[in-house]
């Protein structure tokens, strides 16, 4: 791959002794807390291009309140039907604005889609998770997102409805824009929710990690188990972040209501084009269909 800093991360050799180094000290680092980040994954001399051909697109707007618990597709909703104090973290909302670029629009012969398409960067991915062989996800919006965050603009408190999420820092903000996470807060069964904790997170009660990295680094992360979040950016330099989705099986999929709700009407009325079906309730909001549990999208 040529715009892999491949004398750093020897992913075209992985078999070498440097190759079977790298992947050890890789399965460490997420074994200690779910996160892995390679600082200059990709060439110094190759970062600007790659982001300025993603720089700009048409993008959909996500400014809203978000309760955090509620959207996570992993939580107990029946919790719900209880009568909850006022400061449950079930009840937790907070803001977030962010501008999210769906795979269909970002250019096909981009070098970001060469890093995504790339069956040495699969391959890399793969043996750091743990998998004999991991797929592209097979979704035409989701499976190569671009995300903007301009100034002001934040990412809420959430859990990942994945194993583990695959980023690449294109253009840092000037200021903020930290990645902050609390590893491992859930337990590593279902409905295993530590509530308490969470509440100690909300209130600003609960030791988390951030991280600020540079252009060019990747990132993997298990979100499902850690709640996470992108503090809030300052300063007039868009900070641009790439997600590269994987599955473990070829034919994984989001849903059209989903899509909808992540990539707004556009998305809404290339759906209604094709004459599919939306599930909407009688309000007409879109319902958003929960994961199922034994999802094996990356």
């Amino acid at each position: 791959m040529q715009y892999v800093n491949v004398d750093k991360y020897p992913i075209d050799r992985l078999s070498s002794p440097a190759g079977v180094a790298l992947i050890k000290s890789c399965r460490e680092e997420m074994q200690e807390d779910g996160s892995l980040l390679l600082e200059g994954f990709i060439k110094s001399d190759c970062i600007a291009q790659m982001c300025s051909e993603v720089t700009g697109l048409y993008s959909h707007r996500r400014l809203e309140i978000t309760n955090v618990l509620q959207r996570d597709p992993f939580f107990d909703k029946k919790i719900y039907d209880e009568e909850l104090e006022d400061d449950h973290p079930a009840l937790f909302e907070m803001p977030q604005d962010v501008h999210a670029v769906a795979s269909d629009l970002i250019p096909k012969a981009s070098m970001l889609r060469q890093v995504y398409d790339s069956p040495l960067v699969m391959k890399f991915i793969a043996a750091v998770v743990g998998q004999k062989e991991i797929f592209q996800f097979n979704d035409e919006f989701q499976a190569l997102n671009v995300m903007y965050m301009k100034d002001g603009g934040s990412r809420a408190w959430h859990y990942d409805g994945s194993d583990y999420v695959v980023t690449l820092m294109l253009q840092p903000s000037e200021e903020g824009g930290e990645f902050e996470f609390a590893p491992f807060i859930r337990g590593d069964k279902l409905g295993d929710e530590k509530l308490g904790a969470v509440k100690q997170l909300f209130s600003g009660n609960f030791p988390t990690k951030r991280t600020r990295c540079g252009a060019g680094a990747l990132s993997v992360f298990n979100g499902r188990r850690s709640l996470h979040r992108v503090r809030t950016v300052f300063g007039k330099k868009i900070r641009i972040m790439s997600v590269l989705s994987y599955a473990k099986s070829p034919a994984e999929k989001g849903s059209p209501e989903k899509n909808i709700t992540l990539y707004g009407e556009r998305v809404a009325r290339i759906y209604k084009q094709r004459g599919e079906k939306i599930n909407i309730n009688e309000d007409g909001n879109v319902i958003v269909p929960s994961v199922n549990k034994t999802e094996s999208k990356l």
